[in-house]
C-alpha cells in the first residue's frame, strides 16, 4: 500500500526543525503533528534526492515534491536501508561486547552507501527515545549514589616470577549522575577485598557519596 504523503507545508516544517534547530525525530513529529517514522521517511527521502537543505529552500513546493516523490525514489529506497533499530538493541541486549560502531561495520559492509556512524547513533538514540518498550530512565543527583559490583568475567593477571596467569576477580564503582567509573583487579571478592577496594575508590573520588548501592555480591 503506497505511503499516504503529507502536505508540503508540513514537509518544509520538518526540514527547518531538523536543519536549522537540530530537533530530533522524536521532537520533530510532536511539533508538527505527525508520526515519528513519517519525520524519518522524510528525511531518507531528502538524503537519498542528494538535496542539501540549501537548495530546498530554493525549489517550490511542487519541485521539491518531485524531488522527494519522484519515480526513482522508491526504487533508490532499497539501495540505502536503514538499521534495523529493533534487532540493533535486542544485539546489544543479548552481547555486552557489541558496541554500536561494531554493528554499523556490520551494517556498512551490506549497505556501502549507507548512513554515517554519527547519524546511524543519533539516529539510534533518537528510536531509543521514542520507543516505549525501553525501560524507564533513572535520574540520578551529583554525589547522590556510587553503584558498586563485581564485573562477573574474570580477566587474567601474569606473575612476573612465574610467567603464570591467574585468574581475579573486577570491582567495577560508578557515580549514578556522572557515570564516572572506578575499577580495580582483586584476589577474591571477599568481605575484606570488597572493603578494600570501596576504601580505594572512595579515596579515588576524592569523597564520599550520600549512597553505596551495592548488587548481589557473594558472602564472605
Amino acid at each position: 500500500m503506497a505511503t499516504r504523503r503529507i502536505p508540503m507545508k508540513r514537509v518544509r516544517r520538518i526540514l527547518v526543525l531538523y536543519f536549522e534547530r537540530s530537533y530530533s525525530e522524536r521532537r520533530i513529529a510532536q511539533h508538527v503533528g505527525v508520526g515519528r517514522r513519517t519525520v524519518s521517511r522524510t528525511l531518507s527521502r531528502l538524503q537519498l534526492s542528494g538535496l542539501t537543505w540549501a537548495q530546498c529552500k530554493e525549489l517550490s513546493d511542487i519541485d521539491l515534491q518531485n524531488k522527494l516523490h519522484g519515480s526513482s525514489a522508491p526504487q533508490r529506497a532499497t539501495d540505502r536501508p536503514l538499521p534495523d533499530w529493533d534487532k540493533v538493541h535486542r544485539q546489544r541486549l543479548e552481547c555486552s561486547y557489541l558496541t554500536l560502531r561494531t554493528l554499523w561495520l556490520e551494517y556498512k559492509e551490506k549497505h556501502p552507501n549507507g548512513l554515517r556512524y554519527s547519524q546511524s547513533c543519533k539516529r539510534y538514540g533518537d528510536w531509543r527515545r521514542s520507543d516505549p518498550r525501553v525501560d524507564m530512565r533513572l535520574r540520578h543527583r551529583a554525589g547522590d549514589k556510587l553503584f558498586i559490583d563485581y564485573s562477573g568475567k574474570r580477566p587474567s593477571l601474569i606473575d612476573p616470577s612465574t610467567g603464570k596467569a591467574r585468574e581475579v576477580e573486577l570491582f567495577v564503582a560508578a557515580l549514578g549522575a556522572s557515570h564516572y567509573v572506578y575499577a580495580e583487579a582483586t584476589l577474591t571478592q571477599k568481605y575484606k577485598d570488597v572493603c578494600m577496594s570501596l576504601r580505594r575508590c572512595l579515596e579515588a573520588l576524592g569523597g564520599v557519596p550520600r549512597m553505596v548501592v551495592p548488587d548481589t555480591l557473594r558472602r564472605p
